[in-house]
């Protein structure tokens, strides 16, 4: 009937196969779940930088929000020059709108002699980084500027020319 060997082969079978089979189960739901942990773990991370951009877009939208729209007129063309008895002149030059912004191409009317300290308080006004500026600045982005030294002058006095793009947020 049953020998001993084949009994202990039957034996093992019985015995090896569901631990074999457990085992392999085991090993692929480990897998599995290290899939899904690394899934987890990109959609967290995406998570968060998509919070950190929503809070920076916020920022963005009060701080558009709360621009002074008559900021060029108030600070860069009250700007007072020394050597020019005209003010600061800025003109618009082209504008474009859409839903999400309206830009408008401005640049100076007449290019104008500066020295080196009206330079520092246009170019601080045009950044918006004026520590004595009490109004919030649009966004303005230089987009050509062209600087001259003016031998006939002096020295230390410039030529100056730029263009700059005006960017407001439709209210």
């Amino acid at each position: 009937m049953f020998t001993r060997n084949k009994i202990i082969s039957l034996f093992c079978t019985f015995l090896i196969l569901p631990v074999f089979f457990l085992d392999m189960w085991s090993y692929t739901s480990l897998k599995r779940l290290k899939r899904i942990e690394k899934k987890l773990l990109f959609v967290e991370s995406k998570l968060i930088h998509l919070s950190k951009l929503k809070y920076k877009n916020e920022i963005l939208k009060t701080n558009a929000l709360n621009t002074d729209p008559s900021y060029l007129h108030k600070e860069l063309e009250s700007t007072p020059l020394l050597l020019s008895s005209q003010p600061i002149q800025i003109v618009e030059k082209q504008g474009e709108k859409n839903s999400f912004v309206t830009e408008k191409t401005e640049a100076l009317a007449n290019k104008i002699v500066v020295d080196q300290q009206e330079i520092r308080r246009i170019l601080y006004k045009i950044e918006g980084t004026d520590p004595f500026s009490k109004s919030n600045p649009p966004l303005l982005i230089i987009t050509d500027f062209s600087l001259k030294k003016n031998h006939s002058i002096g020295d230390n006095f410039y030529l100056l020319d730029f263009e700059f793009l005006k960017r407001d947020l439709p209210l």
